[in-house]
């Protein structure tokens, strides 16, 4: 027996001229009952939108080049989007969404940018990098110089300009659990050092410590070799 494929069909009006496309439930990924979609327009463009599980699209259809695709929206746990509109990425609920044309009108949060992390949790960037539970819309990290994912780990950086004979940055890096907590081992520049969990509840407490504890062993260095 044939299996039969459940499917929609959209008319998009591209170019003045309206082309009807036909959307497959079964090749759609849901997180929560949505799901992002993409259609290839031509070799050049791409429509972009997100379904719920009936295939209604909740936010807008829109058109941008394969190179930049600023228009697709990223879809998160409890029903959570990341929607960018120009300059800034908006947090909505994709059971509640309101736009004036392309732009969300009760949107939850926004932000400059961010980077990937799970189908919870992005790193975020404003002015800085913090660990952000979009789905719960809540930050789990205070502000570093910048974080990454590495190898499925979660790494943050301070970066701070000091004088040590010469003028120059030192970096402080360590990694973190995913739900925002240090790990007490941490790198100051190529000096292994271990942090109490009371040291690294506060940033400007790290870049403290981490410049004494760089210029002292320094200076014992110094005079270790002067010996």
């Amino acid at each position: 027996m044939k299996k039969i494929r459940l499917y929609k069909t959209m008319a998009l009006n591209i170019d003045d001229e309206v082309q009807n496309i036909k959307v497959y439930y079964d090749t759609l990924e849901f997180i929560d009952g949505f799901a992002s979609f993409g259609y290839m327009i031509n070799d050049n463009e791409v429509m972009c939108t997100v379904f719920d599980k009936n295939l209604n699209a909740v936010v807008p259809c829109r058109i941008s080049s394969v190179e930049d695709l600023s228009t697709y929206t990223n879809v998160f746990k409890n029903g959570i989007g990341l929607y960018q509109e120009g300059d800034h990425i908006y947090v909505i609920d994709l059971n509640n969404t309101k736009f004036e044309g392309t732009k969300p009108i009760n949107y939850v949060n926004r932000i400059n940018a961010y980077l990937p992390v799970d189908s919870k949790r992005v790193i975020a960037v404003n002015e800085e990098f913090y660990l952000y539970n979009v789905s719960d819309n809540k930050r789990l990290s205070q502000d570093f110089s910048y974080m990454e994912l590495k190898e499925n780990e979660l790494i943050w950086y301070l970066v701070f300009g000091i004088n040590d004979n010469e003028k120059r940055y030192l970096y402080t890096t360590g990694t973190m659990f995913k739900n925002g907590k240090l790990k007490n081992n941490v790198l100051i520049d190529d000096i292994k050092a271990w942090y109490s969990d009371e040291d690294l509840k506060d940033v400007e407490n790290i870049r403290t410590l981490s410049l004494k504890n760089y210029l002292d062993l320094r200076k014992k260095e110094k005079w270790e070799t002067l010996q």
